[in-house]
């Protein structure tokens, strides 16, 4: 790699040329404006009858087959609910069309409550189905899902404080 870049190797040394730094093209993110925190108590939710309600007021679902249903207006949408050693699997629905799977699982000793979401959607109605599987990562203990809330993205608007 050093020679086909212009530089020298032999028994001794390692002749690397200067290269001036190119700065990389700036990418940037915006999902848009959080604007709406959608709980499992909340209109635009229904929940199967394999889903149940914990001492938190999060839904979780143990078996295949559970099915959450989110219909929101937005941009973009993020599934919150914790990671842990016990998670499952779900597959992503939206709109009617499968997009993704869920993975619930996180290895020890680490942290993570965003189980799923998209960005760069037409604004306007969607609707987010879950439907729990059971398939889990290997290193799973169980094939729970738990959903603490959604939060939905508006587009921004031409008022909105930058």
């Amino acid at each position: 790699m050093i020679q086909r870049n212009g530089g020298q190797v032999n028994e001794t040394e390692v002749i690397i040329p200067l290269q001036a730094p190119k700065p990389p093209k700036l990418e940037q993110w915006s999902p848009g404006i959080p604007y709406l925190k959608v709980g499992p108590k909340d209109l635009g939710w229904t929940w199967s009858d394999k889903w149940s309600e914990d001492k938190a007021g999060r839904m979780v679902c143990d078996n295949p087959g559970g099915e959450a249903t989110l219909k929101f207006n937005g941009v973009a949408v993020a599934l919150v609910g914790p990671l842990d050693q016990r998670g499952g699997c779900a597959g992503i629905f939206l709109d009617g069309k499968k997009i993704a799977v869920a993975n619930a699982y996180i290895v020890p000793n680490t942290h993570d409550n965003a189980l799923w979401h998209t960005y760069g959607l037409k604004p306007g109605p969607h609707t987010l189905r879950v439907v729990t599987v059971a398939d889990a990562d290997p290193r799973s203990k169980g094939r729970r899902i738990i959903i603490e809330r959604a939060v939905v993205y508006r587009a921004p608007q031409p008022n909105d404080v930058k």
